[in-house]
């Protein structure tokens, strides 16, 4: 009986003695496993400041003139429409002006008139009669026909001048039309006067005005 209870406490102290060795040797076995294991360094990457396109609202990288998205460029167009809009606005005051200055001009003052009007010589209205036809001109004569007509309203004249002033030269003769509102402007032969009018055709080789104004020995 003492043999076979000497044997059971041999077996129950194997048996606990075991498993402990076993996991003590595999606890040894894991330690230098986990001591191997390093740490990741991580990289942080610059953060890269974000812009909105102004036509498809995606979001690009700032910087970048052109949308990846819609490619339409982001540069800022405001002053050249702001220019483009002006230069419109410029062409069409000019064309309006012309157009009223034409069609709707105010009638000039009688010394605005005159300013208006230069001198031309004889010469002139004979070789420069396709430039000059429906311009305002004034020329300066000796009077040597007058033909009239009362109206009763006003005194109507076609009249002839000789516009070169040296007696030894070549008569220069042109006519010219004028009407006396007020039969105040007395025209007679013989009388030096400038005539300012608008120069509106050569009859052969004579000019021919449609007078507005006269002034007597000018």
């Amino acid at each position: 009986m003492e043999k076979g209870a000497k044997k059971k406490t041999t077996t129950k102290k194997v048996a606990t003695k075991k498993p402990a060795a076993k996991k003590k040797a595999a606890t040894k076995m894991a330690t230098p496993e986990i001591q191997k294991v390093t740490k990741k360094k991580t990289v942080v990457k610059p953060k890269i400041n974000q812009t909105e396109c102004r036509y498809c609202y995606h979001e690009f990288d700032d910087g970048i003139i052109v949308c990846p998205h819609c490619k339409r460029s982001q540069k800022d167009k405001t002053g050249m429409i702001v220019i483009a809009i002006l230069s419109v606005i410029l062409v069409f005051c000019l064309i309006a002006n012309y157009f009223i200055d034409k069609h709707f001009d105010t009638d000039p003052t009688e010394t605005q008139y005159k300013e208006r009007a230069p001198l031309v010589s004889y010469e002139d209205m004979i070789n420069r009669a396709a430039t000059l036809r429906g311009t305002n001109v004034s020329v300066r004569g000796v009077v040597t026909k007058v033909d009239g007509e009362d109206t009763g309203e006003s005194n109507l004249m076609t009249v002839t001048m000789n516009i070169n002033m040296f007696e030894d030269g070549e008569p220069q003769p042109i006519t010219f039309d004028y009407e006396d509102m007020d039969f105040s402007s007395g025209i007679m032969v013989g009388k030096i006067m400038t005539v300012f009018g608008e120069y509106t055709q050569l009859n052969g080789s004579t000019p021919h005005i449609e007078a507005r104004f006269v002034e007597f020995g000018k």
